[in-house]
């Protein structure tokens, strides 16, 4: 029985403790927010309020599902005080993660001692079956050995998985693809203002657009683009390349739409 030890138990680590546990696993946990230590407990996963250095001694898999900005201090920590170079898991980041991120801490926390995996989530709290965490997931790895393990560990827990070569491939997927979500709300939100400008019914424009088979469903304008996941990937592919001109006018789009949304 695979035992799978979760740092994050947030909305992605929870589900993706209850999923591995559904699979068969025996799933542990830890969180620095103790309300989320306390929900994970009370539907009965293992979690301590202090790590202790030798838990991890008998731990499988490592997942983190941490914040994007805290990813490298997480492994910096499990190196530093939890031993994690003696040690042989299959280390697995599951977080979003800037580009480059991967490779840094292989290189300079793990000193290619042990390998590093990054099988990015696709989880969408509002559609929780239909875009849950058992989605085809993209698959990378440091090394070859690390590689096929990551590969061997989610056929087991049954998870569909898209292979790809290069830590960096996994990273910018995971990434624009957030980002691409943000482009097309934007457009959307662009587009009600010019209907409303222009004094044409959005909602008809729309239903219009959506009759074309290479276009399907628009996304519809809200309240902004809100939440964590998207506006967190356009800020990151702004700024990781000088080539950002869509992400930045969806950006200024999206104030535009936010300023109008006020002024009713």
């Amino acid at each position: 029985m695979t035992n799978v030890f979760i740092m994050g138990l947030g909305e992605i680590g929870l589900n993706n403790a209850k999923y591995y546990r559904e699979m068969g696993c025996t799933v542990s946990g830890w969180d620095i927010d103790w309300s989320a230590r306390a929900i994970a407990r009370e539907i009965g996963f293992q979690v301590m309020d202090e790590l202790e250095d030798s838990y991890l001694e008998d731990i499988d898999v490592i997942s983190i599902s941490v914040a994007t900005n805290v990813v490298y201090k997480v492994v910096q920590n499990l190196v530093e005080n939890f031993g994690l170079l003696d040690l042989n898991p299959l280390l697995i980041i599951e977080s979003t993660v800037v580009p480059g991120t991967c490779m840094s801490i292989w290189d300079e926390l793990l000193d290619k001692h042990i390998g590093i995996a990054h099988v990015p989530q696709r989880y969408w709290g509002e559609d929780p079956h239909g875009r849950g965490v058992r989605r085809k997931r993209v698959v990378a790895a440091s090394d070859d050995e690390t590689f096929f393990r990551a590969i061997k560990f989610l056929k087991d827990v049954n998870m569909l998985t898209f292979p790809v070569y290069g830590l960096e491939v996994a990273e910018l997927c995971k990434v624009a693809e957030n980002a691409y979500r943000y482009v097309m709300i934007a457009y959307a939100e662009e587009l009600a203002n010019v209907c409303k400008e222009l004094g044409v019914d959005f909602l008809a424009v729309k239903e219009a657009i959506e009759t074309h088979q290479t276009i399907g469903y628009l996304l519809e304008p809200r309240k902004g683009i809100g939440g964590h996941c998207l506006p967190m990937a356009a800020d990151i592919m702004e700024n990781i390349s000088g080539f950002n001109h869509i992400i930045s006018g969806a950006k200024e789009a999206d104030l535009w739409y936010r300023e109008e949304l006020r002024d009713k």
